[in-house]
């Protein structure tokens, strides 16, 4: 039900940076409560192209966010294997 509200927000978000945030929420969503991890480095995969369609709107404080997801979307493909 959550996820279905997250994608229903992406859906109507024009901005891609919001769209960003949105997606990620749905990542951790999949990943933290649902342990769908196929599931959401596919969402943490769009919310990296999301922020980066407009890396000048980054901030510093945002950026150890994106590593983090880099590391997460790494860890769960190497799990995978």
């Amino acid at each position: 039900m959550a996820l279905e509200v997250i994608e229903r927000f992406v859906a109507l978000e024009r901005d891609p940076f919001h769209r960003g945030v949105y997606f990620h929420a749905a990542a951790t969503l999949c990943r933290d409560e649902l342990g769908s991890v196929d599931e959401a480095v596919d969402y943490y995969a769009c919310a990296l192209d999301s922020f980066f369609s407009q890396p000048e709107r980054l901030d510093e404080q945002q950026l150890p966010a994106c590593a983090q997801i880099l590391r997460s979307d790494r860890q769960g493909a190497h799990d995978q294997a």
